[in-house]
């Protein structure tokens, strides 16, 4: 296949397929974002221009693998990364649930609901935090929980999407396996690693199959002693978190690049 990197004479653009951490939840900019970081990691170490960007996709059913393929052939990047995000699979939600028992009008109205009381949360109003922390308890007390998908659904749609690229021309693809997630999400689904691995299980053999670089982000966030890598939700990265990511996806990468 033939490698676009060896061409100094373009800007080389990275496509990033991630979820709302690459597009910086939680952080107080979205230039603190590992996809950013990645982009500054990489100019500096190769004697290029690079352009990183990034876009959100839920891993489950045939438009998800439609909308990934298309981004990636709009943009004509010369580097992908697939960034596996184990969050639908693996961690359950309630308006999931909400879904399930009540529909997606219901599901809509709780999601409205909760993004109402996290703005409010977030912009620190006397004691609204500790009021949504109590309204997430009784949700889930009242309502209950499930996972948007199943590890199936989630590691056939990455593997689909893995197949579909290998027919592309001139691009890398990196495949990061996210890590297990901060100590209270780990504390509250006990099997979470499980499930986890179960579903890396599925997309890996795809991705060693067409040799891309595949590389596990758990060594470098590790769980113990790893709290200063992740947000006050333990889902997303923290600003040192998102720091650590890049540099793990930069010397990855160093045996790739020119």
């Amino acid at each position: 296949m033939h490698c676009r990197f060896c061409s100094y004479d373009a800007l080389m653009r990275c496509l990033v397929l991630g979820h709302s951490g690459t597009a910086g939840f939680g952080l107080d900019s979205p230039t603190r974002s590992w996809p950013a970081l990645l982009e500054h990691l990489l100019k500096d170490s190769v004697a290029q221009d690079w352009a990183v960007s990034s876009v959100a996709l839920f891993p489950v059913g045939a438009r998800a693998i439609e909308y990934a393929v298309t981004r990636v052939q709009q943009v004509q990047p010369e580097l992908v990364v697939l960034s596996l995000n184990a969050y639908p699979c693996v961690v359950p939600v309630v308006s999931a649930s909400v879904r399930h028992r009540f529909g997606s009008w219901a599901e809509r109205r709780y999601l409205a609901l909760e993004g109402g009381m996290e703005t409010r949360a977030g912009e620190g109003r006397g004691s609204w935090p500790a009021i949504e922390k109590a309204g997430r308890r009784w949700a889930r007390r009242l309502l209950g929980t499930r996972t948007m998908a199943s590890v199936a659904e989630v590691g056939s749609a990455y593997s689909e999407i893995l197949r579909r690229l290998a027919h592309l021309e001139g691009i890398q693809v990196v495949v990061p396996a996210e890590a297990l997630f901060g100590a209270n999400v780990r504390l509250r689904v006990p099997n979470l690693e499980q499930r986890v691995r179960a579903m890396h299980g599925l997309v890996r053999p795809t991705a060693a199959d067409h040799r891309f670089l595949w590389c596990d982000a758990t060594g470098w966030l590790v769980p113990d002693g790893g709290g200063a890598f992740w947000h006050d939700d333990d889902v997303h990265l923290s600003i040192r978190g998102n720091a650590r990511y890049a540099e793990m996806l930069m010397a990855s990468l160093a045996t790739r690049l020119p």
